[in-house]
């Protein structure tokens, strides 16, 4: 696990969940003078999702020429470009964003999203039967995250792979949709709809609900 992405490792006062709607609207607030800065450089298309950014020129230099810039403004408010994560190519090799590779004319799921999907998965498939019921939600949960990026680029063939890497025992719990976007809780085992029937049966019965 990154360290840096949990809060258990965040300094006392510091730190946002990730995927909360308050740490993107933070961020969009903390990155804005940045933000106008390059994208009003011409010859640059420039796009942004939190901490994840590109920037994209037919012109290699001026590129080069924009990271010390960029360096320094990102200094002013104590933030720093990845190391590792930061790196100029060609576009014909796509950009990597947001979990993706985007090309010209396809959309690709990072490799990294599918190590951890199959990672996940064989970590369930090994949790026993006796245990599933409870752990059910939280597959779910995950699954749907992964898939909800696997939607939006061309990984049919590998949604498609994620149903077959699943346990046949998890079926009781579980079911894919059609296209195989999707991972949805059976009735039996969903805890909402449980309590959903219980409150029927005590209206049917007589019993008021408030």
């Amino acid at each position: 696990m990154d360290i840096n992405k949990s809060l258990f490792h965040s300094g006392d006062k510091f730190g946002l969940p990730i995927g909360n709607l308050s740490s993107q609207m933070a961020a969009n607030y903390y990155m804005n003078e940045i933000d106008h800065f390059v994208a009003s450089i011409p010859g640059v298309r420039y796009g942004r999702f939190v901490d994840d950014a590109y920037l994209v020129s037919q012109n290699k230099q001026l590129l080069l020429s924009i990271v010390p810039q960029l360096r320094e403004r990102l200094a002013k408010i104590n933030v720093t470009l990845h190391p590792k994560k930061f790196y100029i190519q060609h576009y014909t090799k796509g950009v990597a964003f947001i979990g993706s590779v985007i090309k010209r004319e396809r959309i690709y799921i990072s490799n990294r999203i599918v190590h951890n999907t199959f990672n996940n998965i064989r970590k369930a498939n090994a949790i026993p039967d006796e245990e599933r019921a409870d752990y059910a939600e939280h597959f779910i949960a995950q699954l749907n995250s992964y898939l909800g990026f696997m939607r939006h680029c061309n990984a049919y063939g590998i949604r498609r792979n994620v149903a077959r890497a699943v346990d046949l025992g998890w079926y009781k719990y579980l079911y894919f949709t059609d296209d195989f976007s999707k991972v949805v809780l059976n009735n039996k085992y969903n805890r909402r709809e449980q309590i959903k029937r219980q409150l029927r049966r005590k209206h049917r019965n007589g019993h008021t609900l408030f």
